[in-house]
């Protein structure tokens, strides 16, 4: 199963969520379909399904947010089961910018691109943790290690957590960064 975002015919909004699957690797994907439940008439992007398969993360510019665009989080009871309305994860988010993440696999920690106060750029890579699932996010720190004076976002954790991938443009080129 491949989640994706896009603005072709047929959606909801701007930009949608959108979901194609295939029985095995060596299958063609089925025409896709629009997650149902949601999308919104505004833009919904950036889709990041949990490792359980019981949650997809992604950004939205819809009504009821705390900013601009935010992180919101759908989750649902059985991986074959529809998501739920999504809900706002204003914990993570303020009246700035919060797009893209990346979650770890065990659920308690996530990495995401906010143009927030207290950053060292234009967008920079955050981090926040909980101590359990069931937890709000908290904990929230800016990696300032890893961010420029310029455009750091798009991260993405390796399936071991151990690695973490990102673009940059602070060569003047947007370039990925590991």
């Amino acid at each position: 199963t491949l989640y994706f975002f896009s603005d072709r015919a047929g959606g909801v909004g701007t930009r949608d969520l959108w979901t194609a699957t295939r029985a095995s690797l060596e299958d063609e994907f089925a025409s896709p379909e629009v997650v149902a439940n949601v999308n919104s008439e505004q833009r919904d992007y950036f889709p990041w399904l949990l490792p359980d398969r019981l949650g997809l993360l992604f950004t939205s510019d819809r009504t009821g947010g705390e900013g601009d665009h935010d992180i919101w989080l759908a989750e649902r009871s059985d991986p074959e089961a529809e998501f739920s309305a999504p809900r706002n994860l204003s914990e993570l988010n303020t009246d700035a910018n919060e797009i893209g993440m990346t979650l770890s696999r065990d659920g308690l920690t996530i990495i995401f691109t906010s143009d927030r106060d207290g950053g060292e750029g234009e967008t920079d890579l955050w981090l926040a943790t909980r101590p359990d699932r069931s937890s709000p996010f908290s904990s929230i720190t800016n990696l300032s290690g890893l961010n420029s004076s310029d455009e750091e976002d798009d991260p993405k954790l390796s399936h071991d957590g151990a690695e973490l991938f990102f673009s940059s443009t602070r060569d003047g080129l947007r370039h990925l960064w590991h």
